[in-house]
């Protein structure tokens, strides 16, 4: 009958509370609200390399330096062809992506704090 009642006790609405706020992530969020938002082929590749280190709150702490090493390689410019149209439209997204990235890097400083 103790046990139960010890049980009973771990399992309060505090402990609950205190396990979620470890395990919700700022990073995990934004990454998922900008896959649904931003449809683009750049930020799909963003999503593609980020996701699969960042499953959840501990894996983003454990991957940490490697997600910053990616998200840096993100800011870096890559143009690919030299036709003003296509580098137009390759600066426009590439803006766009550098401006989602600097996003995920924020999420991630908060995550990681």
């Amino acid at each position: 009958m103790e046990m139960s009642h010890q049980f009973d006790t771990l399992m309060d609405g505090t402990n609950e509370q205190e396990m979620e706020d470890q395990t919700q992530s700022n990073f995990i969020a934004y990454l998922r609200m900008e896959k649904m938002n931003n449809r683009t082929l750049d930020f799909r590749q963003v999503y593609d390399q980020l996701e699969p280190l960042a499953y959840s709150h501990a894996l983003i702490v454990l991957n940490q330096k490697k997600l910053v090493k990616r998200l840096l390689n993100f800011l870096k410019n890559k143009s690919r062809k030299n036709d003003e149209e296509t580098v137009g439209a390759a600066l426009t997204s590439q803006t766009v992506i550098r401006g989602n990235v600097l996003e995920l890097i924020v999420a991630l400083v908060k995550d990681l704090r």
